[in-house]
């Protein structure tokens, strides 16, 4: 058989609707598999010892943890996040208008907050007293 481009071509195109076959017959397969374990990986608690923000109002998705105490700048936070204290020993958060950890709020406690982020620059994790 002699190989010209076209030859090539032909093949290359009966490979590619078999491959593209095989895919739809595995992901037809695994389609109820795959939504259960999606659910189960993006609904992340927030760690012992750490200050979570996550990515929405609520526990969906992966949140960003913060554990070292200090202040922490905030980048592309917009509108209401869901935002946990889950420190221990007394430690609190506080939420800053300024960059570094300036101009900030008092000092909240363990729990759970919902603040509106886009007005906030940085957070300061805050160790016990």
């Amino acid at each position: 058989m002699e190989i010209t481009p076209n030859s090539i071509l032909r093949v290359s195109a009966g490979l590619l609707v078999a491959a593209a076959a095989a895919t739809s017959t595995n992901a037809a397969v695994t389609t109820g598999t795959a939504a259960a374990s999606t659910r189960q990986v993006t609904q992340a608690p927030c760690p012992s010892g750490a200050v979570c923000i996550y990515p929405n109002n609520s526990q969906d998705g992966i949140p960003e943890n913060y554990t070292r105490y200090g202040a922490h700048d905030l980048k592309n936070k917009y509108g209401v996040h869901l935002v946990i204290n889950n420190q221990t020993g007394g430690a609190g958060l506080r939420f800053c208008y300024g960059r570094g950890g300036q101009q900030c709020g008092p000092v909240n406690g363990v729990g759970a907050y919902r603040p509106n982020l886009t007005p906030i620059n940085s957070i300061v994790l805050v160790p016990p007293r």
